[in-house]
């Protein structure tokens, strides 16, 4: 398994570039947060796999 280094955008001097392959623990979000409807949303934490999956399929996009 490859290693996994998570970077919270918000840390980076440009954001323009980063698109979440996923939005999780959706359900603790505050009601004024808007998510985009293209992106997978997870009401709590899905299993790596299925993150390495996603992530997969955005890198053939």
């Amino acid at each position: 398994m490859p290693e996994i280094v998570a970077i919270k955008p918000g840390t980076c001097d440009d954001t323009s570039w980063f698109k979440p392959i996923a939005h999780l623990w959706v359900r603790s979000a505050p009601p004024w947060i808007s998510f985009d409807p293209d992106t997978p949303k997870y009401q709590q934490q899905p299993s790596i796999a299925e993150l390495l999956e996603l992530w997969k399929t955005s890198q053939k996009a």
